[in-house]
């Protein structure tokens, strides 16, 4: 039962409160809104008849207009509830007045009380579902806005009774004074929330101020809704839903007055039509409207109105009579109030608050004023001017339909992309500056920064400065080719590589004396004047010089300059014998990094690559990194089992990675060798797909789905992420959708799992570390599902949604879970859902692991399982928790050794196993 009721009425704790006031609000409103309709109907269509309809539809675009300007003028200018408590301040007074014109007999009144009778259902109806934006965020919308329409219908049904049943006691114009006083209560109500919700309201009014969008800076809502194609759609939705309604209003009238001509008759069967109305949208809102949202979407739901109008048109044209006519207008009521209505205050959600401000009233007050004049028109040229009997009007309804649904499918995909937009907004990217060398201030303000900068932004400037040529730049580009640090004194050099400076180079002579052969080289290429081919004239002198690496700086240089001088001087023999009588009394070592050096400008490859495999299984890093950068220029194939191999030391992994990513798909064959090899060192196989995600091709993922059954966890999440980075760039590669579903179910029941397990010790302290762990074990698990869903959808909204679960701001977590809840396709969405859109209880978990295959989570007999998984932290956690517990039967989990091969790879964790043993053993329970 408790099931039963939560599925109708999903309110949950700390939602009553506000609720019941918005419900009663609501109900309020609609019930005035049936007996002023009632009181104004009767009144017109004694007077003037149903022929003169469109006329005063004409009327109401033409005056509301008005209206409605002076109140958009306002309304973003005062705080929302007493905004609502303003307006039914003049509204009360409106009605006094009225009812003082009735007594005097003033003739325009029922004209003036049409008009205003429409405009008040637009500003009090628009008034409340803004405030319900406000109170409410996107997820406790869907869940409480079909509970508020049912609020309205109620009121409906309310209001028909009431005119029904007391309308001949009190007459006809006393109604009014009595709708007056019904709405001193929505006064109360709306002073109520402002307080009890004030902190909510500042919040949204404050996203109302954010300045995160240039829209909210343009002047008026139509500007805002041009530039908006999902806010044009969301207009045209809106406009096409006032004119049918209007047209059908029309048809239902002319219907109502051929097939009952008595007034008195009239005014009866319009209390009692209002009647069925309402009940008929009760029941649709509290039976139909929550659960077609929920499991249909909202594509479905804006669907359901044009498509009843149409078949309902349909049945008109066949069978055009009363009762049809009545089921049309029934049809139009119900649905629209109901299904209509949530589906349409959901399409607002996705829009930032101020721009919805500036866009929601415009849409609601001016568009009614167009439709409806729109409308009016229509029925004018088919009954008047074409002199067509008014059953014709229903062929215009169907074809009016059908334009509503193909609208209605492009708003669909718009209200996703809304969503998706409104998360990837919010990473921002960074202004890029440029410097025109042609602006003397511009040079003169990049010098000065250059004088004070350091660090990060020392090297920013430095990036400025390529390709500006100034005298007033060399001062402090010699002073940051001194700098310690070597990135950038390398890119200062290089700066003053390109001025016209040549005395430049005996400013820069003390750095032939640095330590690294780069800097040496680069001062050499300025002393020789930058020449693109350099002479041994030029390099004699550095090549004869004493210090080692002035001549190796020398070699570098005129390898790099290209010309004959670097196949002179580097062949096998010279070179050798060259490194070997350099330096006087340097040791062999030296030499080698030095060599190392000049490894990835050897003309010679041959000679490259004998020199590259020599010290590919060399110690030295520097060494070993110049001769993996050097394996990656060459691609030889005899390279790549070393390149592998390098890949256990965490300091050139990086370099090794691009060595390998330089093979291409040549060296797939090896790679799938070692990653799938499980005598492989780890620290190998876990790296190996970073390799992998640099090779884009289809048996780089492959290789990677295979790495999703291994069995190491770690290998399991680096396969996942590297396959991640290959989706986001190049998704025309085929990813397994089999195996990753495969493993997306097994991940879910993962989550399920360790989520079971926290509430199962959330009462016992002895487990707080164990509890701990299981936490962190659900949000990373929580992390893989989503890295797996990114495989079958798009990779940057999904993973944009992933961030914006964890914001601090409810409304953004909120908008990223109904963007999944649109995107996902059962049966993941809803597994997905229920673990993050609200904690799953105890129950519900064990239920959903039962139909996974698995037991329900029980303590402590749990720990037995925990400690035997192949997590090794984990189990040890189990473990210490049943030597807190002390509890004897639990030891048998002792006896057991651990894993040898887990030892072998993981020795740390397993060691600390053995420790914790002993100290069990050493202190048995009491």
């Amino acid at each position: 039962m408790t099931r039963l009721w939560r599925q109708l009425v999903d309110i949950r704790e700390g939602e009553w409160s506000r609720t019941l006031a918005m419900f009663t609000y609501i109900l309020t409103v609609i019930a005035v809104l049936v007996i002023v309709k009632s009181v104004r109907q009767s009144l017109f269509l004694q007077k003037f008849g149903a022929a003169n309809l469109p006329y005063v539809y004409l009327l109401i675009a033409a005056i509301a207009g008005t209206i409605a300007t002076i109140y958009q003028r306002f309304a973003h200018r005062v705080k929302v509830h007493r905004l609502l408590i303003w307006t039914m301040v003049i509204i009360i007074a409106n009605l006094l007045i009225f009812r003082f014109l009735s007594l005097i007999g003033w003739s325009p009144l029922a004209y003036v009380l049409y008009v205003w009778v429409a405009v008040y259902g637009i500003l009090a109806t628009a008034q409340f579902w803004m405030l319900a934006n406000y109170v409410y965020d996107p997820r406790q919308a869907k869940r409480l806005f079909p509970i508020l329409g049912v609020g309205a219908t109620l009121g409906g049904i309310l209001g028909g009774y009431i005119t029904q049943f007391t309308a001949t006691a009190l007459g006809t114009e006393n109604m009014l004074l009595l709708s007056g006083v019904m709405l001193l209560t929505c006064i109360g109500l709306a002073w109520r929330l402002g307080t009890a919700e004030r902190e909510t309201i500042r919040e949204a009014e404050r996203a109302r101020r954010f300045k995160d969008s240039s829209a909210e800076k343009t002047e008026g809502g139509f500007k805002l809704i041009w530039e908006s194609k999902y806010l044009k759609l969301v207009m045209a939705i809106i406009a096409l839903s006032i004119v049918i309604s209007t047209v059908v209003d029309n048809q239902f009238s002319f219907v109502v007055e051929e097939h009952i001509p008595d007034k008195d008759a009239k005014t009866a069967f319009f209390g009692q039509f209002f009647t069925w109305l309402g009940w008929a949208a009760f029941l649709t809102q509290f039976f139909l409207t929550a659960r077609v949202v929920r499991r249909f979407g909202i594509g479905v739901a804006m669907a359901v109105l044009p498509v009843a109008l149409f078949l309902g048109s349909g049945l008109f044209v066949l069978i055009p009579m009363l009762l049809t006519g009545v089921l049309v207008k029934i049809a139009d009521g119900t649905f629209r109030y109901t299904i209509h209505k949530a589906s349409l205050e959901l399409l607002f959600l996705p829009i930032p608050i101020g721009v919805k401000n500036k866009t929601k009233t415009f849409i609601d007050v001016f568009t009614d004023r167009f439709s409806k004049g729109i409308a009016a028109l229509l029925v004018l040229l088919v009954t008047t001017l074409l002199g067509f009997h008014y059953t014709i009007l229903s062929y215009v309804l169907m074809g009016l339909a059908v334009v509503w649904i193909g609208v209605a499918v492009l708003t669909r995909k718009e209200y996703t992309a809304a969503f998706r937009d409104s998360l990837m907004g919010r990473k921002l990217d960074e202004d890029t500056l440029i410097i025109s060398p042609t602006d003397p201030s511009a040079v003169d303000a990049l010098a000065e920064s250059l004088r004070t900068a350091k660090g990060s932004a020392a090297r920013r400037l430095l990036d400025l400065v390529e390709g500006i040529k100034s005298p007033k730049l060399i001062d402090p580009l010699v002073t940051f080719a001194h700098d310690p640090d070597i990135d950038i004194a390398k890119a200062a050099l290089d700066r003053l590589a390109e001025q016209d400076a040549p005395e430049v180079g005996e400013r820069l002579k003390d750095l032939l004396e640095s330590p690294n052969v780069e800097i040496v080289e680069r001062v050499l290429r300025i002393r020789c004047r930058r020449k693109d081919t350099l002479s041994p004239v030029e390099l004699g002198p550095f090549l004869a010089d004493d210090r080692p690496l002035v001549r190796l700086g020398a070699v570098m240089c005129a390898l790099r300059s290209g010309g004959n001088i670097g196949a002179d001087i580097v062949d096998a023999e010279t070179l050798e014998h060259f490194l070997e009588d350099s330096g006087g009394g340097q040791d062999r070592h030296a030499m080698n990094r030095m060599l190392a050096s000049l490894l990835r400008v050897l003309p010679d490859d041959e000679l490259a690559h004998s020199y590259t495999r020599r010290f590919l299984d060399s110690n030295d890093p520097e060494i070993r990194g110049n001769a993996i950068e050097s394996a990656g220029r060459l691609r030889s194939r005899e390279l790549v089992e070393p390149l592998i191999r390098s890949l256990d030391d965490r300091r050139l992994r990086y370099k090794v990675r691009d060595a390998l990513a330089g093979y291409g798909e040549s060296a797939l064959g090896t790679i799938e060798d070692y990653f799938r090899d499980p005598d492989t060192a780890f620290s190998i196989r876990q790296y190996l797909p970073r390799v992998l995600e640099r090779i884009p091709s289809q048996r780089s993922v492959d290789i990677l789905v295979s790495g999703l059954d291994d069995v190491d966890a770690r290998v399991r999440f680096a396969s996942l992420r590297s396959l991640g980075r290959l989706r986001a760039k190049y998704q025309e590669l085929n990813f397994d959708h089999h195996r990753i579903a495969e493993r997306l179910d097994e991940e879910v029941r993962k989550a399920y799992r360790y989520q079971g397990w926290v509430l199962d010790v959330a009462d016992n302290t002895e487990a707080a570390l164990l509890r701990k762990t299981l936490h962190e074990k659900s949000h990373k698990t929580l992390d893989r599902l989503f890295r797996l869903l990114a495989m079958t959808h798009p990779p940057a909204e999904l993973y944009a949604a992933c961030q914006a679960l964890y914001s601090p701001n409810a409304r953004i977590r909120a908008n990223a879970v109904e963007y999944l809840d649109n995107v996902l396709k059962p049966p993941h969405k809803q597994w997905v859902l229920g673990l993050i859109e609200e904690r799953p209880s105890f129950d519900q978990i064990s239920s959903m692991l039962r139909t996974f295959g698995d037991t329900a989570p029980r303590w402590p007999d749990d720990l037995e399982h925990q400690a035997g998984t192949d997590d090794d932290w984990l189990a040890a956690c189990a473990l210490y928790t049943v030597w807190a517990l002390q509890e004897r039967k639990l030891f048998r989990l002792f006896e057991r050794d651990p894993d040898p091969d887990r030892k072998r790879k993981r020795p740390l964790t397993v060691e600390t196993l053995y420790n914790l043993r002993q100290r069990i053993e050493s202190t048995p329970p009491e």
